[in-house]
Order: structure tokens, then sequence, then C-alpha cells
């Protein structure tokens, strides 16, 4: 490998310009190794080479510039130099030759952690392919550490780990982590807090397509987030966690994550909150996720929400959740949850318990019943029955989960809100628009789709929703529908569309003339069917986020 140095102010030219990005190999049983299988016994002289790779992964990383690849061949990696990994600041890509985390293992043997990220290392920071195994921390963060870190890990497997603090799998600290995983599986992990994952002090995890899997702590089996609002769950699996409380998903002060399809089943809490617990002023959204065979030895199976903590779900799915009390939803200490196009059925005990608070229930349908507009009680006719399996336990190998989709002439189809809908602000259908309606259901499939056999007893216009998770009759087709706010139609809602939003609203006359072939309801912010007043504060609001 050529490689440009540059110590000081001293300028050092290699050919006829700078330095170019190189790949560096790491093989521990490459033919010119004396002692395969040791990373302290290499081959003299390795550097880092096809020819003559390095044996140990840190090896690599010292050896590394930002924009260097290095590609680990497959086997197991223990050892020095094999575990507590760190990339030291560097945007290197750092994957396995065949980027199947079955065939690159980092094993950590209980004797340290897989990665350490705290060095201001960004999303160029890549890790893909590799199972880390085995880590093990009297601190924190067993597999990944990341303390104003935020690297990217792909396609990885985080398992087995123990941290006696916080975050067996994942540990993320402060407002400049935001580590992003996809595609993950972090799974039979442990902890005091976070037995998967926890996230803290301003930080962010955005995790997308994972599966957090069987870990343990006392307080969040899956995940644990405190004093962040910035963690981001999307298409995900929290399933068969364990915890004292909170056995999905644990938040406490101020902690308010939000989950966009995700299947959040089979977690159980030995006292409350089997699917997720949200204490002091932790105000989590779930936007159509399902929560099934979720158990709490006490309160709230699926959802307990306890001093001043107001989640919002829309758009779920609540069955087969058993507890004591609150078989969905425990309220107390003056929580007020919202919940708005939801099923909540078949849940034991009764479906909501409220000590104090106000939940607020509108366009649900709810077994045993519950006041608010657009409520109904009435069997949502599921294709599957979610089924313990033979054990008869929830959070075991054999739960079948069920099919939550709605049957033909389920009393849930287009029965739900269309006003004020959440939005797409992560693009889910790819269209370049995020400030449209939440567009996909959890199959991502089409959210708005109309059912021609059934009445519309919902509220807003044709196509009205469905209750629950799952949108009858939809295709995996998003619809193109306006971009609402982007009134002049240059691709962007910015401060370029107030003017056009005025006209809209007081000269709906005038605007086709002179915005042609925009469309006037993409002024209707409020997804209501109309253009009026009501759409201000909508429009400001997404002007304002974007």
């Amino acid at each position: 490998m050529i490689r440009c140095w540059v110590a000081g102010w001293v300028i050092a030219v290699c050919g006829a310009a700078s330095a170019v990005a190189a790949t560096i190999y790491v093989d521990d049983d490459a033919a010119g190794d004396p002692g395969p299988g040791d990373p302290l016994v290499s081959d003299p002289l390795a550097d880092g080479s096809a020819a003559h790779p390095f044996d140990a992964i840190q090896e690599a990383l010292d050896a590394s510039l930002s924009g260097d690849e290095i590609i680990v061949a497959d086997g197991t990696y223990s050892g020095p130099g094999n575990r507590d990994l760190d990339f030291v600041g560097r945007a290197v890509t750092l994957h396995s030759a065949s980027g199947d985390p079955a065939t690159c293992v980092i094993g950590c043997e209980l004797n340290g952690r897989g990665f350490s990220f705290h060095s201001g290392e960004t999303a160029d920071t890549v890790v893909n392919g590799f199972t880390i195994l085995q880590g093990r921390q009297g601190g924190s963060g067993a597999g990944v550490y990341c303390l104003q870190g935020s690297p990217t890990l792909a396609n990885c497997v985080i398992a087995t780990g123990s941290a006696g603090a916080y975050g067996g799998g994942v540990y993320s600290s402060g407002a400049l982590s935001r580590p992003t995983l996809v595609n993950c599986t972090i799974s039979g992990n442990s902890a005091n807090v976070g037995g998967g994952v926890y996230c803290d002090q301003g930080s962010s995890a955005t995790l997308i397509d994972c599966r957090i899997l069987q870990n343990s702590a006392r307080y969040g089996g899956g995940i644990a987030c405190r004093q962040t609002d910035r963690v981001a769950l999307t298409r995900c699996q929290v399933i068969a966690n364990l915890a004292n409380v909170g056995g999905g998903l644990y938040c406490q002060i101020a902690a308010s994550p939000t989950l966009r399809s995700c299947l959040v089943a089979g977690n159980r809490a030995n006292s409350a909150g089997g699917g997720a617990l949200c204490l002091y002023a932790s105000s989590p959204v779930l936007i159509g996720c399902a929560l099934v065979g979720n158990t709490a030895g006490s309160d709230g199976s699926a959802v307990y929400c306890r001093f001043s903590s107001n989640p919002a779900l829309v758009h779920c799915t609540i069955t087969e959740n058993e507890a004591v009390d609150g078989g969905a939803i425990a309220c107390y200490g003056e929580s007020n949850p919202t919940l708005t196009n939801s099923i909540l059925w078949a849940n034991t005990q009764q479906a909501i318990s409220l000590i104090s608070g106000d939940p607020v229930l509108t366009f649900c349908d709810i077994f045993g019943g519950w006041p608010g507009d657009g409520n109904i009680d009435a069997d949502p006719f599921f294709v599957g029955t979610p089924y313990t399996g033979p054990d008869g336990h929830w959070g075991t190998p054999d739960d079948d989960y069920g099919d939550l989709h709605l049957s033909p002439g389920s009393p849930c189809i287009d029965a739900g809100d269309n006003e004020n809908p959440p939005r797409d602000d992560l693009d889910a259908d790819g269209d370049g628009c995020v400030t449209e309606p939440w567009p996909v259901d959890l199959a991502a499939d089409a959210r708005y789709v109309d059912d021609p056999d059934m009445p519309d007893t919902g509220r807003g216009v044709t196509p009205i929703a469905d209750l629950g998770a799952y949108e009858y009759g939809a295709t995996s087709t998003i619809p193109p529908t306006p971009c609402p706010g982007d009134l002049n139609c240059d691709g962007v809602v910015d401060a370029a569309d107030v003017g056009a939003f005025v006209m809209a609203l007081i000269d709906p006359t005038g605007y086709p003339a002179a915005f042609p072939g925009c469309p006037w309801l993409g002024a209707d912010l409020n997804n209501d069917g109309a253009v009026d007043f009501e759409d201000i504060n909508p429009f400001v609001e997404v002007l304002s986020a974007v």
C-alpha cells in the first residue's frame, strides 16, 4: 500500500495526486500466517494487502485512513485486537467478505465489548456483516458502545452480551450519539437497564428493519430510553423480551421514541408494562404498530403510563395481551394517552384500567366499548387469531402472532378518521414528499384504500382509512397524492409556499391560474377535504418542521 503522510505543515506528494482510498484485508488463516487463529502470531510480511493480510481487525483499523475499506475474511476473530475495536473517529467501511454475519464472528469471549465509538464518528463509519458475540462490560455497552459517536451498523447480529449497567447490546449516550442500525438482530443480551438497546441524555438511535429479541433487564428488556425524544424504530420487531418493568420498551423522564410499522409481541414484565412502560412525562408515539401477546404480572400488558406520560397510538392493533389490570392500557398519575384509528380487542382483563388521567380514544374498536367520537364495539374479524401455541404461554418459540389483516365485511373497514394524520417524515413511499399522511400500513401496503362494498362510517373524504395496523384490500402500489404544503409545486415545502398557500386559502378561483397544474387540495393540511382557516396551524407546523 502506498501512502502519503502529512506531518505538521510539510506537504508530501505521492505521484501527481493526493492519496486515494485503500482496500485493507484481514484474514487470520492466510497462507503466510504461521499461527492460524492466533492474532498474536502473524505473517511477518503482514501489511494489509490481499497477499499478506493483517491477522487482527484492530491492526487494520490502526493502519486505515478515512475513506478506506477493510475486508475481513470469513471466520471467527477473538482475542487481543479483535475486541474493544476502535475507529478513532475515522470514516472507514469495515465489512465481512461475504456480508453474512453467520460466517464472520467477532467473539468477545466475555472479556470486553465489540466496538467503541467515542471520537465523533459519523454515519460514514460503517460496520457491515458481522456477528458480535459475548461482549461483557461491568459498565455499559457490551456489544456496541456509542458516546458522542454516530456509526452505521448494517446486517449485523449483536448477541449474548452482558452489561452491568446500561445497554447489553447497544448503548448510546449524548446529543452527538446518533447510531443507525439497519437489518440488525439484537438478541439474548442482558443489562440492568436496556437489555437490548439503551439511549439517554439526548442521544438518538435509528433502527430500521431490526429485530430486538429475547433480551432481558430489570428495566426495559428490549429497549430503554431516558431523557431523549429522538429514538426511532421503523419496521422493527420487538419480541419475547423480559424485564421487571417494561418488557419490550421502557421510557423514563421525557423519553418519547417513535415506532412506525413495528411488531411488539410476546414481551413480559414481571410487574407493569409488558409491551411498553412510560414514566415521568414520557410520551412515545406508535404509528401502524401491532401489540400482541404481551403480558404483565400486574398492570398494563400492552402499554402502562404513569406520572404525566401521554403516549399516542395511531392505527395500532392491540390484541391478546394479558395483565391483572389493563389488558391493553393502564393509566395512572394523570396520564392521558390518545388512541386513534386503533383496535383494542380480546385483551385480558379489561381493555383499559384507569386510576387517574383522561385517555382519549376516537375512531377505535374497543372490546367492551369506550366513549368517544367514532368508537365501536364489534368483532374486527381478524384473518387469523393469535395463539400461544401448545405450551399456553406467550413469549416462547411456539407463539403464533396471527394474521391481523381484516376479513371481508369487518366493521373496521373504512371506519377511521382521516383528519390530522401523522405525517410521512421518513418518506416511506419514496415519492419525495414528507408532509403527506403516513402512507403505508404494517405490511408496507397502501394505507388509504376504499372498499366499495362497505359504507364509509369514518370521517373525511374517500378513501377512508381502516382501523388497526392493516388496510383491507391494500397493495404495495401507493397511489400518488398532492404533497401537502407544496403549493407552488417546486418539489419542496419552504417559505416560497407561503404566498401560494394564502392564495389557495382566500382566492381558490385565482389559485389555479397563478399556479397551473398545482392541486388546490395541497393546501388541505389537516386532511379534512377542505381548504379553510383550520389549515393554517397545520401549515405553520409543516413549514417549521421541514
